[in-house]
């Protein structure tokens, strides 16, 4: 008689970017006081592999400090759980994370600079990894991570199209499909990285544009409050890269 197959114990195999010099072990001792790989450390390497793959958009939210990406408060929540307060002052302490805490006039904003949200915008106050922790020719390294189903729905739902409402079927079906771009690996998209590197249109060599485009467990996709565009990585990239 055929066995029925439980989906809760599903696993799969996702590609983090974790920053070059990284120390789990020295990571999880200053989180949780002794060497391993709690939770919350693995965590704060979503957190850390969230920042990195953002950081690679070319497209700034903020014209000052652009090497600060902004972080929804819902997706530290998800990451680090409820007291995620406590744990981002920890790493900063810890020198494991670094805040934008000024404003464009350089006034210090205490717990961090964040803009007044928007329409149905949410708080996020912006954050970037240490330079310490990055690597000089190249500032990650990809690490493959089996996940459980419980964490395949975090990442699901952090990457959900935000905004939209329940009769908007056409609209989700385009959040849906903008998820699933890819960008060809030829010499011809290279080229074309590279003149976009060259101009400072994007941030990244053209391999790693590629990797940390392609390779994405965190692929947003948002609704504009105002004239209801969706926004999305791909809406964002140098119009000749786009569809």
């Amino acid at each position: 008689m055929p066995r029925s197959t439980s989906t809760r114990n599903q696993k799969k195999t996702i590609n983090l970017f974790l920053p070059a010099n990284l120390n789990i072990n020295s990571l999880n001792v200053t989180l949780t006081g002794r060497p391993g790989a709690s939770a919350l450390t693995k965590g704060v390497c979503y957190l850390y592999h969230y920042i990195l793959k953002q950081s690679c958009n070319s497209h700034k939210e903020v014209e000052f400090q652009p090497s600060f990406v902004q972080v929804p408060c819902q997706v530290l929540r998800s990451l680090l759980g409820n007291s995620y307060v406590q744990t981002i002052e920890l790493l900063l302490r810890a020198g494991y994370l670094e805040r934008l805490d000024a404003n464009e006039d350089g006034e210090h904003c205490p717990g961090g600079y964040y803009r007044s949200p928007v329409y149905q915008d949410p708080i996020a106050k912006r954050f970037r990894i240490p330079v310490a922790l990055l690597g000089e020719e190249k500032s990650y390294v990809v690490k493959q991570e089996v996940v459980g189903k419980a964490i395949q729905n975090k990442f699901a739902a952090l990457s959900a199209p935000k905004g939209l409402t329940l009769n908007e079927p056409n609209r989700a079906h385009v959040g849906r499909m903008m998820q699933r771009i890819v960008l060809v690996d030829t010499p011809e998209c290279r080229q074309v990285l590279a003149g976009l590197a060259a101009e400072g249109r994007i941030k990244r060599s053209p391999e790693v544009y590629l990797e940390m485009f392609n390779q994405n467990t965190f692929r947003t996709v948002t609704v504009d409050g105002f004239g209801r565009r969706l926004h999305s990585e791909v809406v964002n990239a140098p119009r000749v890269l786009r569809p």
